[in-house]
């Protein structure tokens, strides 16, 4: 599932909102801490063909990595991975805005 937008139930009083959440491609759960979870990916074909762009995966770190490279029929070697904490910041810095800045409102020419 990756990254995909659940409601989430507020407290009474309080309406429920959309809330962007990392669910583990393993085994489905949504990953709490970013600091137990990876986005992960494998090098293959795309190589071969040349391709600029990879679908990641994000898992939590442990059994479900282990899980996934079997899954995906690849030993560890070949998952490449990079701490899913990192993956809010390098997508900020991606598309132009300074971190400190994410989540401001104010509207840009």
């Amino acid at each position: 599932m990756g990254i995909a937008l659940i409601w989430e139930k507020r407290t009474k009083g309080q309406e429920d909102i959309l809330c962007p959440k990392a669910f583990c491609d393993y085994c489905g759960e949504v990953i709490e801490d970013a600091y137990k979870g990876l986005y992960v990916w494998t090098r293959g074909e795309e190589d071969l063909t040349g391709a600029e762009s990879f679908n990641f995966h994000t898992i939590h770190k442990g059994a479900c990595d282990r899980g996934l490279c079997r899954r995906l029929g690849v030993d560890s070697h070949a998952l490449l991975t990079h701490e899913l904490r990192d993956l809010p910041v390098f997508l900020a810095r991606n598309m132009g805005l300074e971190v400190e800045h994410v989540g401001d409102r104010e509207e840009t020419e």
